[in-house]
């Protein structure tokens, strides 16, 4: 009988070896993919701190407020009484600008013709070409500048600059 006792008592344990190996070894393998489902969260948590200085610094450039010069005015004509006024127009963001106004140009044959909607004007300024981004930002500002034509510069002599404006104005009249 104690042979039989120690057969029965064997027979149980590898029995509840074999079951609780049948259950411990699943268990065993879906606590790995658990853990190294945890290691790829942790790695992509330290990835989104790594991260999170730099999306910070965009969206505060994205909210930032645009630079001057990129609005759009309000659109207004010129009215013909005010054309005496063009030079000023134009000499007041020349000087603004650290700038000479040069020459101012009207087109002529418009201005002979009367009737006209538009009115194509020529300026051109001299001093420091790094001052000519703020004059040109004024120009493009003026509410009755209905499309800006043409930019030319021009080297006059050693360290002396010529920038030429050719815009279209709206007119009424």
């Amino acid at each position: 009988m104690n042979r039989l006792v120690t057969r029965i008592m064997l027979a149980l344990g590898l029995a509840m070896v074999v079951i609780v190996g049948a259950f411990l070894l699943p268990l065993t393998l879906r606590l790995r993919g658990v853990e190294n489902e945890i290691k790829g969260y942790q790695s992509h948590l330290l990835e989104q701190e790594m991260v999170k200085p730099l999306k910070g610094e965009l969206d505060r450039m994205i909210l930032q407020q645009a630079p001057n010069g990129l609005e759009a005015p309000a659109r207004a004509p010129l009215r013909s009484a005010e054309l005496p006024r063009l030079p000023e127009l134009f000499q007041t963001p020349a000087r603004a600008a650290g700038l000479e106004l040069v020459q101012l140009s009207p087109d002529v044959q418009t201005l002979v013709s009367g009737g006209y909607r538009h009115l194509t004007v020529s300026a051109t300024v001299a001093g420091d070409c790094n001052r000519f981004h703020p004059y040109l930002v004024s120009v493009c500002r003026l509410p009755f500048l209905a499309e800006l034509r043409q930019i030319a510069i021009r080297r006059t002599g050693p360290g002396k600059v010529e920038m030429m404006v050719t815009v279209m104005l709206s007119v009424q009249s």
